[in-house]
């Protein structure tokens, strides 16, 4: 039940000191090697060449003294930032959800004194960044990128005699990168905070090759890799063209992804051994019909798993799936066009409550019902589940939730299902909606 590697990242500081990701081994490394050359993806940082500087041009040196009148302003927000997320980082291993919100993006902009929209704009106009590269089209990832280059060439001379660069604005930003990173990485890996005690038994079993091991919690783990990033990149900083930019994003990112990835396979190779339920509660039926929650439910490590994968794969599409959409819709009679805008924007936007809805879909499916895992891929879990959300007056909860959860979806995603008041209208689009996520989780499972 390893995870694959599957975002974009450089590997060539892989066999140098202090670099985390030495956890991974050779056969990883190749295959990286092989992924990225075949796909044409970046692996190279272009060190000492010359090339465009579109970024560089339109956002650094535009806002160089708007950088500087701001630098307290930007260490304030990152203080106060890792002031209210310090437990969460304290953990021993990653067992603890870090969260970064909308409005995390939108003060950090504002401590930058920077319009959001017009980081955009440029990305637009930058050839080396293909507009479907989720990192690097990513404004925030930009920004901190910027801001990194900029403080390196604009040390002050206090912090040019800094030898270890621990109180200089350049590590506080990238340790800043690295948890907004690592934040999101997490999401990707564990759907649910994982039991502490078993992930701090897995940390035991590892071998003092890890980084990790050597570390008291995941946050002096993010210090050590914010610290060697700064050593590993200063080239790029001194010569911060396009490709070096767009390389400094991913590299960095794919160091924090690599040891996470790592951690997630001993961790659920563990959990499956052992059998443990502690991230999930789960559901069976009493005499009378009824769902009711057991936290002990042998089947809870194959739903949790389901999910995990079904939502590995979402994140790494770039568009809905629109062979599903178009079936549906023709059942339905509802509008293709209006519905991809929904199913987009909840797919974007709204993952946590998309995930929600795919695990009490499976939770009824192989918990309630008591189907295989093996039969998720078959017409028939389409046709089951077709038949259970047409179910009227049932006491089933998971039920109840189910549409509570769709109810959610619309309304924070559909304006035609906000301002309609006809009952049919509202009822198509919840089952259109309900009957696309059945027929992914169909498609999409393993």
């Amino acid at each position: 039940m390893n995870f694959s590697i599957e975002d974009e990242f450089g590997l060539e500081d892989s066999k140098e000191k202090g670099f985390t990701d030495k956890s991974a081994d050779e056969e990883d490394i190749k295959l990286q090697r092989m992924i990225n050359y075949k796909s044409r993806k970046i692996v190279n940082a272009k060190r000492g060449e010359t090339g465009e500087s579109i970024i560089w041009r339109d956002i650094a040196l535009k806002n160089k003294q708007n950088f500087e009148n701001n630098r307290l302003n930007i260490l304030k927000f990152i203080m106060e930032y890792i002031k209210n997320h310090i437990e969460q980082l304290s953990s021993r291993g990653p067992s603890r959800r870090v969260l970064w919100s909308k409005t995390d993006t939108f003060n950090f902009f504002k401590a930058c004194n920077v319009v959001e929209t017009e980081i955009r704009n440029v990305i637009k106009t930058v050839p080396q960044i293909k507009s479907n590269w989720e990192i690097g089209t990513n404004p925030l990832n930009l920004i901190m990128t910027v801001l990194i280059c900029h403080f390196w060439q604009n040390r002050t001379e206090k912090e040019k005699k800094e030898k270890n660069y621990k109180s200089t604005m350049v590590f506080i930003l990238n340790l800043i990168f690295c948890i907004r990173f690592y934040s999101s990485i997490y999401l990707k890996y564990f759907e649910y905070d994982p039991d502490e005690e078993l992930m701090n038994s897995v940390i035991d079993e590892l071998s003092e090759r890890f980084n990790l091991k050597k570390m008291n919690n995941v946050y002096e783990l993010l210090e050590l890799i914010a610290y060697t990033n700064i050593n590993n990149t200063i080239d790029i900083m001194n010569n911060p063209t396009d490709f070096n930019v767009y390389y400094f994003m991913t590299n960095l990112n794919g160091r924090i992804n690599s040891t996470i990835r790592t951690i997630a396979n001993a961790f659920y190779e563990k959990y499956e051994k052992t059998k443990h339920s502690s991230v999930e509660k789960m559901v069976e039926t009493n005499s009378e019909g009824d769902d009711y929650l057991n936290e002990t439910s042998s089947v809870s490590g194959d739903i949790s798993n389901v999910v995990r994968k079904i939502l590995i794969k979402l994140a790494g599409e770039s568009d809905i799936d629109t062979s599903i959409l178009e079936i549906v819709c023709k059942q339905t009679k509802v509008s293709v066009a209006k519905m991809r805008v929904s199913i987009n924007e909840m797919r974007e936007k709204d993952k946590e409550t998309v995930g929600r809805l795919i695990s009490l879909i499976l939770s009824y499916y192989l918990g309630s019902l008591k189907k295989k895992k093996s039969t998720i891929r078959s017409i028939s879990f389409i046709s089951i589940m077709k038949k259970v959300y047409s179910i009227s007056n049932t006491n089933s909860e998971l039920i109840i939730e189910i549409k509570e959860v769709l109810d959610i979806l619309l309304k924070n995603h559909s304006k035609e299902y906000l301002t309609t008041n006809r009952a049919a209208t509202l009822s198509n689009l919840k089952i259109t909606c309900y009957l696309y996520w059945v027929m992914y989780i169909n498609s999409r499972c393993e």
